[in-house]
């Protein structure tokens, strides 16, 4: 390799194969649709991207500082696509998030002809707060029973609970989840998405502190006429 730094090396041994490319790119196989092809073509273009590198290391036709340069490219070319499948995958998870939410808007919508049971449950759930030995446990274990309270609860600031908004979101998640599972699966999948986009900026100037040495790339632009 033209960077011989052990942090290089391991970076360029873990992307030669799929497994290291699955940990930091994703696994193409997890996904489905748009995600699943982004994740595919950044793992395709790291294993291009890695065996160029490796051959151009070993091409002797070429003079060190042209090595480098050819390197840099493939690391400028594979930085690129790494950046449209991340900007691509947060896209994707904005699609699913926007869903999911206006799935739990429909579903959680209060009727108004139902409000004075709101104003109760709504009162229940202030009062039972207050309660410092049982006051959560009976609030949760009614939530996932009760298909109303748990949209009264999403649907109110926690103060207007007599609680920390942290909290009421935290008793609201339990009853999507008891009430409205696939919404609650399709945050987690935003989230999954959101995750593995995160990696690429990492991947992508691990790509170019390990396929080259600057320096000698540098050197190449200098003194090269076309």
């Amino acid at each position: 390799m033209l960077n011989r730094n052990d942090t290089a090396l391991r970076f360029v041994e873990r992307m030669q194969v799929p497994t290291g490319r699955h940990a930091s790119l994703g696994k193409p196989d997890e996904y489905s649709n748009e995600p699943r092809r982004l994740i595919q073509a950044a793992n395709d273009a790291m294993a291009k991207a890695v065996d160029v590198v490796v051959r151009v290391a070993k091409d002797e036709g070429r003079t060190v500082a042209a090595r480098n340069h050819r390197a840099m490219q493939e690391a400028d070319a594979l930085g690129a696509t790494l950046a449209k499948s991340r900007d691509g995958l947060r896209t994707e998870a904005d699609k699913v998030e926007a869903a999911a939410r206006a799935m739990i808007a429909d579903k959680f919508t209060l009727d108004p002809s139902r409000s004075f049971f709101h104003n109760l449950k709504h009162a229940w759930v202030a009062e039972k707060y207050r309660d410092p030995a049982n006051g959560k446990v009976a609030i949760d274990k009614a939530i996932k029973q009760d298909f109303e309270l748990a949209a009264v609860i999403h649907s109110n600031e926690g103060y207007l609970l007599g609680m920390s908004d942290e909290v009421r979101l935290n008793f609201a998640s339990h009853g999507l989840l008891a009430h409205i599972p696939e919404a609650d699966a399709e945050l987690g999948r935003a989230d999954a998405l959101r995750t593995v986009a995160d990696r690429y900026d990492g991947v992508i100037k691990d790509a170019h502190s390990s396929f080259y040495l600057r320096g000698a790339a540098m050197a190449y632009e200098r003194t090269h006429v076309e």
